[in-house]
């Protein structure tokens, strides 16, 4: 009897994947959703279908306290407005660009760490780790993309 109240539920309850994050200029966060063009954040509401949630709230006018200094150190502050701008560009949905960045070092120099603070921001069930070789080589590879 519970299957078929569970099944019954999802024929009720189903949405295509299309259906979900219609809206590139929307980025759902746990607060609410926040409109990247008007800057403002609504409440969670029904109508909304989204699959990925942010985890981090949005507050407006908060600032890093740590984080530009952590970049100067890690890398040349001439670069750090691209790095940040590259960031930035992660939570844009369109993707009109397709950008693959690039970090050259030798180790303890801050690249694991600036990927997993990118991983934390996203949320790490919202992330893949895929490398282009993986990809490559295995066929079914890009399910784990999705």
């Amino acid at each position: 009897m519970r299957k078929e109240v569970l099944d019954h539920i999802r024929c009720l309850t189903y949405h295509k994947r299309e259906e979900f994050d219609t809206d590139i200029n929307i980025i759902n966060s746990p607060n609410g959703l926040y409109h990247i063009d008007s800057g403002e954040i609504e409440k969670h509401h029904s109508t909304h279908l989204s699959r990925k949630q942010n985890p981090i709230p949005h507050i407006p006018g908060a600032k890093p306290k740590l984080f530009g200094k952590f970049l100067s150190e890690i890398i040349n502050p001439r670069d750090v407005r691209t790095l940040v701008e590259l960031m930035a560009y992660s939570f844009y949905r369109a993707n009109p660009h397709e950008i693959i960045t690039y970090l050259h070092g030798f180790g303890s120099n801050g690249k694991s760490v600036l990927f997993n603070l990118l991983t934390a921001l996203h949320g790490r069930d919202n992330v893949s780790h895929m490398s282009l070789t993986m990809i490559l080589e295995r066929p079914f590879a890009l399910r784990e993309l999705v």
